[in-house]
């Protein structure tokens, strides 16, 4: 499979399946649905929380899948440049307004502004925590590069990163 594939895969399969529950009216309806004690197929702790949440909003669900999708971003556009990565992350925030605009022709859905708000927090917040870790990653292959003197790519042309380009 080709790289640029592997590299795109799980951004392309997270934004898809965060699209697809955003815009069906049965997650609504799951969401809502109050078990009776001791009949939950969740977890003690997982109905819990669940159950703790507030009625007005969904907006701590947004912040965690467009974190997530966030993530995936950083690690789709990684070597692209930083702001490159800037303006995929603004158009992916906007696509998470486009979707909560959309929700207003779903069934049983609405659009909030405190989802658009937990939205921008997801994106931002997978920004900084993936653009640290690539960061940090790449810190850590350069000084196992510089004391092995080897480069860790295999392709033909590649060289250490100690040395000095030719003229």
């Amino acid at each position: 499979m080709p790289r640029s594939i592997v590299r795109w895969l799980p951004f392309v399969v997270v934004v898809v399946a965060i699209t697809v529950v955003s815009l069906s009216s049965s997650v609504t309806q799951w969401w809502d649905v109050q078990s009776a004690p001791g009949t939950s197929s969740l977890p003690d702790a997982a109905d819990q929380v669940l159950g703790a949440r507030p009625d007005s909003s969904d907006a701590d669900v947004h912040t965690v899948l467009w974190f997530g999708a966030a993530l995936a971003l950083v690690w789709a556009m990684r070597g692209h440049g930083w702001r490159r990565l800037m303006a995929a992350a603004a158009a992916l925030w906007v696509y998470t307004g486009v979707l909560e605009v959309a929700q207003r022709w779903v069934p049983s859905r609405t659009a909030q502004w405190v989802d658009l708000a937990g939205n921008a927090l997801g994106v931002v917040a997978g920004l900084a925590v993936g653009s640290a870790a690539i960061a940090g990653w790449r810190r850590v292959s350069g000084r196992a590069q510089r004391a092995g003197g080897e480069s860790d790519d295999k392709r033909p042309d590649a060289r250490p990163r100690s040395a000095t380009p030719s003229s």
